[in-house]
């Protein structure tokens, strides 16, 4: 109940690239010049081609669709999500990338815009982000699609870290997070959950 604006913000991402569809998450952002321009921020992993290292061509992007509200009142799957609101919006266009193959060499990010305003009735939220990285982030969450279900929420109550995942990162590239147990279970991120933020406590993105 206390991550409800930023449950509005993330989107489940069915990824088209030369070879392969994969399932990724996206974040709303909120803009500087506070023009609600649907901005969408995931990972460039899932924008890679099927081989190779390089980003895949730009009108694959206008293939990209987007599901809002692909969530329940609860955290166990339903049998059937045929009742479920089918909010979707098809293609984007990239604004950004990190140009890391994927976070190999980097930071793995990417930004993409809408190619249509996200509909009123969609009710989505634009997630705020926070650029300070001396502090000490002591707990949060990541909200996600994992293996393309509904929307999970994972909880961290350790503090966050700097890590470099690959021998040939630079350091203070990527955030290591431990997850908690809590009352619904143990959340993880699982495939699916790829480019989903971490929110700090205030819920801006990290």
């Amino acid at each position: 109940n206390d991550w409800k604006k930023q449950r509005d913000a993330v989107v489940r991402i069915r990824a088209v690239s030369d070879f392969i569809i994969s399932n990724c998450t996206g974040t709303l952002v909120r803009t500087t010049d506070k023009k609600y321009k649907p901005y969408l921020l995931s990972a460039m992993h899932c924008a890679l081609r099927g081989a190779g290292d390089s980003l895949i061509n730009d009108t694959l992007f206008n293939y990209w669709t987007f599901t809002f509200n692909y969530q329940s009142p609860t955290c166990a799957n339903p049998f059937n999500d045929s009742n479920f609101n089918k909010q979707i919006i098809t293609g984007s266009k990239v604004l950004a990338h990190s140009d890391d193959r994927g976070g190999e060499l980097g930071s793995d990010f990417l930004l993409v815009e809408l190619n249509e305003i996200v509909p009123p009735d969609y009710k989505a939220y634009y997630a705020g982000w926070n650029l300070d990285v001396a502090s000490q982030f002591n707990s949060g969450v990541c909200i996600h699609h994992p293996n393309y279900d509904i929307k999970k929420i994972s909880t961290y109550t350790w503090p966050l870290s700097f890590e470099a995942p690959f021998q040939t990162s630079p350091d203070d590239t990527h955030w290591e997070t431990l997850w908690s147990s809590t009352v619904n279970g143990h959340g993880v991120t699982e495939p699916g959950s790829s480019g989903s933020a971490i929110f700090d406590k205030d819920g801006l993105i990290l």
